[in-house]
């Protein structure tokens, strides 16, 4: 990316905070903000591709766009701020949201009472429940793409997920969490995913916010590692959750 120059006339580049096989992100200022305001730009690179494959992933692409485009405005989910097209490669514009993660949050690792797991889940599915009836899944949830705003303290959810809508390859490197980098791979974030096409783990695609969020609530109530907490795609999952459940007296 050229940084010299203004992205569409209008945002100027600060640092570059993710870099993956397919997406960058950067942190940005918003020139045709008067407080100058910062902005998170995601850069999708379509792979090289037949013209005939790539005009069938740019309209599938193009579809998810709009229908993100159509949603209501929410103080629950990231505000989009402009959509710009140079060539194969697309530019998703969003403004920054203030705040930690909740990845930052689980990472020390404490055990919380029933009432607080209860208050995560009651706060994010009120936000999912907006979304999915509108008709549309996140596809991207995990830790780092849950703020908690500050000095609100209500939850965004941010970075829906693009390269899902395009079947590409999910590639593993750099994390993001609301532009701040973070080393995570995505293994690691395919963690909060449910197996799809696995007759042992059924679960329908459109139910991956919800499984997201059951594995964060459950690391919520157990202070456990990713690496202690029962992987999707083993046999024994949904008694091995139990169990932990359990021990958390949830």
């Amino acid at each position: 990316m050229v940084v010299k120059r203004l992205l569409d006339g209008r945002f100027q580049f600060i640092r570059a905070v993710s870099t993956k096989r397919y997406i960058k992100t950067y942190l940005m200022l918003d020139q045709n903000d008067p407080a100058k305001g910062k902005c998170i730009v995601k850069r999708l690179q379509l792979p090289d591709q037949t013209p005939a494959t790539l005009k069938v992933l740019r309209s599938l692409l193009d579809k998810r766009l709009q229908a993100l485009d159509n949603l209501k405005e929410d103080d629950g989910l990231e505000r989009k701020l402009a959509l710009v097209w140079e060539g194969k490669d697309l530019y998703w514009i969003r403004s920054y949201v203030p705040g930690q993660s909740f990845g930052q949050e689980l990472a020390n690792g404490q055990t919380e009472p029933e009432a607080v797991v209860r208050k995560f889940l009651i706060d994010t599915l009120t936000i999912l429940d907006r979304l999915q009836n509108q008709g549309i899944v996140h596809q991207n949830l995990h830790p780092n793409n849950l703020i908690r705003h500050h000095p609100g303290g209500q939850f965004v959810l941010v970075d829906f997920g693009l390269i899902q809508a395009v079947s590409l390859p999910r590639p593993g490197a750099n994390g993001l969490s609301n532009g701040h980098s973070q080393r995570s791979d995505s293994s690691k974030m395919g963690f909060y995913q449910p197996v799809v096409n696995d007759t042992a783990n059924p679960f329908p695609p459109f139910h991956s916010d919800h499984f997201a969020l059951g594995i964060m609530a459950l690391q919520l109530a157990t202070g456990l590692s990713q690496e202690a907490l029962p992987q999707a795609h083993q046999a024994d999952f949904s008694d091995q959750v139990r169990l932990q459940i359990g021990r958390a007296h949830v």
